[in-house]
């Protein structure tokens, strides 16, 4: 446990300063996604969002940006899947737009605050609040 979370009291689930309430988190999943004949690809665009108090399930990812699937506030997706070799080599290219609403996005530690209410004594580390991230992927299926 992180001595300054502990200091701060809030180092128990969605606690702040040992004040217990309970907490409803909800979020949204939607997309759309469609054939391109000519190159027998997918272009798709994915929209996700998650209220203050929502908790992701998805806690191993592999991006820096941490799971859109956990953000708390809007992630914007749109991206192009292009089948090669007898569609078992697939080419992925895509790009995501993070736009934080609160603070700690998939974390379960501390009380989110509304980003444009942080204070220095709200947060130990710095919280970014919009972020790109573009990613090129190949995927073979055997």
């Amino acid at each position: 446990m992180s001595p300054i979370l502990q200091f701060m009291g809030t180092d128990s689930l969605l606690n702040s300063n040992g004040e217990q309430f309970d907490r409803t988190g909800y979020s949204v999943w939607a997309g759309v996604k469609t054939p391109i004949a000519w190159t027998d690809g997918v272009i798709g665009f994915e929209y996700n969002w998650g209220s203050q108090y929502w908790l992701g399930f998805t806690g191993g990812e592999d991006n820096i940006a941490g799971s859109k699937l956990a953000t708390r506030g809007s992630v914007y997706e749109l991206f192009y899947n292009q089948p090669l070799v007898d569609n078992k080599l697939m080419l992925s290219l895509g790009a995501q737009h993070y736009d934080y609403d609160y603070s700690d996005s998939g974390s379960p530690m501390g009380e989110p605050v509304k980003i444009s209410e942080l204070t220095s004594f709200d947060t130990f580390m710095p919280v970014v609040d919009t972020m790109w991230n573009y990613y090129v992927t190949l995927a073979y299926r055997w």
